[in-house]
């Protein structure tokens, strides 16, 4: 008698653990970036600009904001490139809130968790395709892009894992497009685009697809660099360039110092923040991306401007400047894993490891639950207070709410960091204490972060204002202030501009 092997249920079934993750991913992170918000833990740095885009591409003026330094409308490719932020106005048409773009964010990366199985499942298997899935939904630096603010370079990682899986089955036209999608993310995007059509040429794909990637890529990025950037900027070159002084004044030069000095750029790449950000990015996969070098070095371009600047947000976790990498990791990780499995089986299948193939998934789920802890936004870990701080509910939102009664939308208004995404539905806002000349109204709520000033000076400023003729305290509450102009008085308060 022939016995019946059972089928498994369906939670038991790998595609139902990815499934479940991404649903609990969406859910923590959506009700984290609502809270966030809703508890003034935004910032116009960047929310509350991302919010002005398109408010005011629906109001005539496309993909523009408000400078929050000198208060003029300017197109945002001033700043960034990053047209692909022109996605989110469909849904921000239902719904004229910055939370919509916060939640379709979170949707975007986490669907990025389907490719990944599928590109595991092929390599391996469905129960690997799912380790990795899920690896990549406890990835510290993905958690932390997807809960600061919004950006559009942080669709970039979803973009191109599912670009690669469509490359993987053959599905060329739809990865190109989706690559197209994901050069628009911000202007350096386009090198990686290019760096990825040059491995397709290598792995003897069809040519007109590397090809095609290669020339449209770099094309992109120095049309952006040398002419569209520039062109909005009114003046020559980008605001991120001081970032790299050291090794000239333009992409060009920067470009030819690093050509022509190869130790200088080794010696700094090498550096201590440049390899404490590298282990900060590999540990969580275990190192095993690094069995597949042919892929790492498709996020060299971005690697290396984060590593070189001399900004050193560049080189933590905790924004979103490691989006257009993370891809890379997880792709190495799952060919790096296939690849050290497929060895030890066939060189040292005898071993200890050949013959207990399950250690490297050990290996690789241990390394993350160290590193999850460690740099992790989730409760338990190190950060459980940052973690945990989006559902401690403000005591001010009753007051902010009472402010937005009492000003016009005609009103511009200069706001602290932390109060511009609720103020940024009106054709001027920009950051408290800029250009108070021009403000019609004032909202400062002290002890936020990211201002022009440090918080002592930003008191300062206040109890500067309470002696100024030129404006009324119209409301207080605790560390929350309404400052009102009266009209036809110049203000004594000298404004601060932002450096940069």
């Amino acid at each position: 008698m022939t016995k019946t092997i059972p089928s498994r249920r369906p939670w038991q079934k790998p595609k139902w653990w990815v499934t479940i993750g991404v649903v609990l991913f969406c859910i923590f992170f959506g009700l984290v970036t609502w809270l966030k918000h809703i508890n003034f833990q935004t910032s116009q740095f960047d929310l509350g600009n991302m919010d002005q885009i398109m408010w005011q591409t629906l109001h005539g003026h496309f993909f523009q904001m408000t400078s929050p330094v000198s208060g003029i409308l300017q197109s945002r490719v001033a700043i960034h490139a990053d047209f692909l932020l022109l996605t989110y106005l469909p849904f921000y048409l239902v719904w004229h809130d910055p939370r919509i773009m916060m939640l379709v964010q979170v949707l975007a990366v986490a669907s990025g968790a389907w490719p990944l199985f599928w590109l595991g499942a092929k390599r391996l298997s469905p129960t690997f395709g799912a380790a990795v899935a899920i690896a990549y939904l406890f990835y510290p630096a993905l958690q932390w892009a997807v809960i600061f603010d919004v950006h559009a370079v942080v669709f970039v990682t979803p973009l191109i894992l599912w670009a690669w899986w469509a490359a993987e089955t053959g599905h060329w036209w739809w990865s190109l497009s989706l690559l197209v999608l994901a050069t628009f993310g911000k202007e350096e995007v386009g090198f990686v685009v290019a760096m990825m059509g040059l491995y397709w040429l290598w792995q003897t794909r069809p040519r007109w697809f590397g090809l095609t990637l290669i020339m449209f890529g770099i094309g992109w990025t120095l049309l952006m660099l040398v002419w569209a950037i520039p062109l909005a900027r009114q003046q020559p070159g980008h605001f991120a360039l001081e970032y790299f002084s050291d090794y000239g004044q333009s992409p060009g030069k920067i470009l030819e110092y690093l050509l022509s000095h190869p130790l200088r750029l080794l010696h700094d790449a090498l550096g201590i923040e440049g390899l404490r950000y590298m282990w900060t990015l590999l540990v969580p996969v275990g190192m095993v991306a690094l069995a597949a070098p042919e892929v790492l070095v498709l996020a060299s371009p971005e690697v290396a401007l984060n590593i070189l600047s001399h900004n050193p947000n560049l080189r933590t976790i905790f924004f979103h400047y490691s989006s257009v990498i993370t891809p890379f990791i997880f792709i190495a990780t799952v060919l790096g894993w296939s690849r050290l499995q497929s060895w030890l089986q066939r060189k040292h299948q005898h071993s200890f490891f050949g013959r207990h193939p399950r250690l490297l998934f050990a290996w690789i789920s241990a390394w993350l639950v160290v590193s999850v802890f460690l740099w992790g936004p989730l409760p338990g870990t190190k950060y459980t207070k940052d973690a945990l701080s989006p559902f401690i509910p403000s005591s001010y939102r009753s007051d902010v709410a009472a402010v937005k009664k009492m000003i016009s939308a005609h009103d511009k208004l200069a706001v602290t960091n932390n109060l511009g995404p609720q103020f940024s539905q009106r054709d001027r806002l920009w950051s408290f204490p800029n250009n108070l000349a021009q403000a019609d109204g004032l909202v400062i709520l002290e002890g936020g972060t990211y201002d022009p000033l440090p918080p002592d000076q930003i008191i300062a400023k206040v109890e500067a204002l309470k002696n100024d003729p030129a404006f009324t305290l119209a409301y207080q509450h605790h560390q929350l202030y309404y400052f009102r102009r009266v009209a036809g008085v110049t203000p004594i308060t000298v404004s601060t501009r932002r450096p940069g």
